[in-house]
């Protein structure tokens, strides 16, 4: 799909009018804004940068940057990035959605050149309550060799609740109470003379569930290693409340980091309302949820966090009261070193590792006491050595059994 300036404006007038019509209650707590465009061609060794972020953090913005380079006679090589996207309120001004698009080229002629180019759009937003979604995203996946995505998920990296690499989907689902982020990325690097990138479009509204099946979520717990403790939720009694959902009795599944989890030495009760968890280890550190089925719908609970081996932490206590501050990814993005700034009243423990977009663990960077002000440092490498692809990582540091999560874009060296 090309993203024609007739065609956005159609969109943003079309959601604007859905999100208006919905009226719907407070939904959407704005987290944090990682939207950015960043363009870089080099044409005979002289280069030409640019990189874009919003004027306010969550705001409309609609913006391109083009790099070029031009040489004596006919050579030359440009990079563009494009973004279109805004945080969406109804007419009481409550957040109720999301617009996302972009697109990325780039091309050198005669002599040598090269380019590099990112729309990157991601919001990240926290639900108070149990929530209704609708999604309408289209991926033009653009030339081979590009990369780009549409992403829905959480940043604990337990999975997605929506990926698209190609096509149009229209999609509508539940989502617990907790932190999730919504992203369109299209990005390429230098593979010959010329190169189009994906083109991304995304809508997504949120309300609140009328009738949510968890009536009591899970919650953080911290247990010394080789104890033994257990999640619980509360649910309703199921009950046709809705012609969608009939009458069709609960199935309950508890999943560790997104991943369905099964009965045995470890782990009991995953297909009920109670997981107990045996003999803890260093391994089961996670974060933990249970997905509750009636008839077609399915409902995920919000994501608890069990720390293993931190005895006398609170781990649901709030970030503020340790005063630790971790300053967003420098240079972002960056083909090099990446550095992340830290601040800490008091010595903490704290464990920090850089996570690829699906979840994998690719390095750690730091385990222990952490005091004063410092910083971590990922030089692009993998913990077997290589050197780490291209693509969209995250750094997570643990911090008393709190989590903070930072979203940064490695390009090709």
């Amino acid at each position: 799909m090309t993203l024609t300036p007739l065609r956005t404006a159609f969109l943003l007038a079309w959601t604007a009018t859905l999100l208006v019509a919905s009226n719907a209650r407070a939904a959407i707590i704005p987290v944090l804004d990682l939207r950015q465009i960043h363009a870089k061609a080099v044409y005979e060794g002289a280069p030409d940068e640019r990189t874009a972020f919003p004027f306010a953090d969550f705001g409309a913005w609609d913006w391109y940057e083009n790099a070029e380079v031009y040489g004596d006679e006919a050579g030359s090589a440009s990079a563009f990035a494009y973004q279109n996207s805004q945080l969406y309120r109804d007419i009481a001004g409550t957040p109720t959605g999301f617009f996302h698009s972009g697109s990325t080229s780039g091309q050198f002629q005669v002599g040598v050149g090269s380019y590099d180019a990112l729309s990157l759009s991601t919001m990240v937003f926290r639900l108070d309550t149990t929530s209704d979604y609708f999604i309408d995203a289209t991926l033009d996946p653009g030339d081979p060799l590009s990369e780009g995505e549409i992403l829905l998920g959480n940043p604990h990296g337990a999975g997605h609740n929506l990926e698209v690499n190609s096509g149009h989907v229209m999609l509508n689902g539940r989502l617990g109470p907790g932190d999730y982020f919504i992203e369109g990325r299209s990005q390429i690097t230098t593979h010959g003379p010329s190169l189009t990138g994906p083109t991304y479009a995304i809508f997504m509204t949120i309300q609140p569930t009328n009738s949510p099946f968890i009536q009591l979520q899970p919650s953080n717990i911290a247990v010394p290693t080789g104890g033994n403790t257990n999640f619980t939720v509360t649910t309703s009694s199921p009950s046709p409340s809705t012609a969608q959902e009939g009458t069709a009795a609960f199935t309950l599944q508890w999943r560790r980091n997104g991943v369905p989890l099964a009965n045995g030495a470890k782990y009991g009760g995953v297909t009920t309302s109670t997981l107990s968890i045996s003999n803890a280890a260093t391994a089961d550190t996670g974060w933990y949820n249970v997905v509750v089925t009636s008839g077609p719908v399915s409902e995920p609970s919000g994501y608890a966090r069990l720390a293993v081996g931190i005895v006398g932490v609170e781990p649901a206590s709030p970030l503020a009261s340790i005063d630790f501050r971790l300053d967003p990814a420098s240079p972002n993005p960056s083909s090099t070193t990446t550095t992340f700034r830290f601040t800490t009243k008091q010595p903490v423990a704290a464990e920090a590792a850089v996570y690829d977009a699906s979840g994998r663990r690719v390095r750690a960077l730091s385990s222990g006491l952490l005091a004063g002000s410092g910083s971590f440092r990922w030089d692009g490498r993998a913990a077997s050595g290589d050197t780490a692809p291209a693509g969209v990582y995250f750094l997570r540091v643990h911090v008393e059994g709190q989590m903070l999560v930072r979203r940064f874009v490695r390009m090709r060296s």
